[in-house]
């Protein structure tokens, strides 16, 4: 019967509707796709496992293929140990199976092969990718490099309002395209004062994010969307003491400073602080100055450290000021020191100041 009605109440089962019934109602006014953000759920956004090789899918609310999925808390999900030798694409989909009548959120694994082969699983019609994740050969924990989202792209959009859904796809490819040419760029950018010349290209993109997020913003008409890309900052003092024994001066902080930061970031950091020698010239103490630091890798990518033409720095036993580990970055320890030997003068210091620190990098909202 092509005429279909409804919705009347039943008399002697003389009006039975079916679940197709009650969802065309909502095919009607909603596109397959995500809810960027309702009460209590998020956009189902990937992050790396605490421990092992898993990834974590936070809440979400989607409606694919005439159903709804919604997961109500951050769920993990483990996944098959990495080829010694080989690459693989895995994929975390929704996936709606109407014979079973159930909806899942499931991996779905990749094909083990060389690098250049390696290629992100086929999906079904009825699965609908969150993310892939590039399992590179012995990985046993990933970083957030490893996962490639797909919420908000074309085969798993955003439903920003009645009869409509936002395709990122080209926006997002932009901004990649964008950030490769930065990135060329660098090679040419990145000379003489490296870390002054790399801060200022990114303080030169902050007014082209913040016009981005405006944009998206309104799009998407809610003000606080997880997942835009944000401009950060951090800066402080931490107290710093002279200390003295046979030979020996030395200048330490008083206590350390943990900096929590992505573990996908590039930060920008600055460290400052000067002592007064008996002579009574000023030196300024910049044991790690300017430095660059790759979160992924856990390790400094530029910036040198303090050196003085007046000898007064023991270089080769000076402990590093700046640890690194996932998710933060200490100051702690010795700024510098000085030794003599027992035929030498001792060089004495009347007073310090505090040890300035101010780090500045890009993340992303993520509540």
């Amino acid at each position: 019967m092509a005429l279909k009605y409804g919705f009347y109440d039943s008399i002697n089962g003389d009006r039975v509707y079916s679940a197709r019934d009650f969802t065309a109602i909502m095919n009607n006014l909603i596109m397959d796709g995500v809810l960027p953000q309702t009460v209590g759920r998020n956009q189902f956004g990937a992050k790396p496992a605490s421990s092992g090789l898993g990834v974590i899918i936070d809440s979400g609310w989607a409606w694919f293929d005439s159903t709804y999925t919604t997961l109500t808390a951050p769920q993990t999900f483990p996944l098959d140990a990495a080829d010694a030798v080989l690459y693989r694409w895995d994929a975390v989909v929704i996936e709606t199976d109407p014979e079973d009548r159930e909806n899942t959120i499931k991996v779905i694994k990749g094909t083990p092969a060389a690098e250049t082969a390696a290629a992100k699983p086929t999906l079904t019609a009825n699965q609908h990718p969150l993310c892939y994740i590039r399992v590179t050969p012995g990985l046993t924990k990933l970083v957030q490099s490893n996962i490639e989202n797909r919420v908000g792209m074309s085969d798993c959009p955003f439903i920003t309002s009645i009869v409509q859904t936002a395709d990122l796809t080209q926006l997002f490819a932009a901004w990649q395209y964008d950030f490769d040419e930065w990135f060329e760029n660098l090679r040419v950018t990145l000379s003489g004062d490296v870390a002054a010349n790399l801060l200022n290209r990114i303080e030169g993109c902050e007014d082209d994010i913040e016009e981005i997020n405006t944009k998206l913003e309104s799009k998407l008409e809610q003000t606080d969307l997880v997942g835009l890309v944000k401009m950060l900052e951090s800066s402080g003092t931490v107290a710093t003491s002279i200390s003295s024994g046979s030979r020996l001066r030395e200048v330490n902080l008083n206590n350390s400073v943990t900096i929590p930061l992505p573990t996908d970031a590039i930060a920008y950091v600055y460290l400052e602080a000067s002592v007064d020698k008996n002579t009574g010239y000023e030196i300024t103490v910049d044991r790690r100055n300017d430095l660059i630091i790759d979160m992924t890798k856990k390790r400094i990518i530029s910036g040198e450290d303090g050196t003085s033409s007046s000898g007064i720095y023991d270089t080769s036993s000076q402990p590093s000021v700046i640890t690194i580990a996932d998710g933060t970055i200490t100051i702690s320890g010795t700024l510098f020191r000085d030794t003599w030997s027992s035929s030498g003068t001792p060089v004495n210091y009347s007073n310090n100041t505090p040890l300035s620190y101010y780090v500045k990098y890009l993340t992303k909202v993520t509540q």
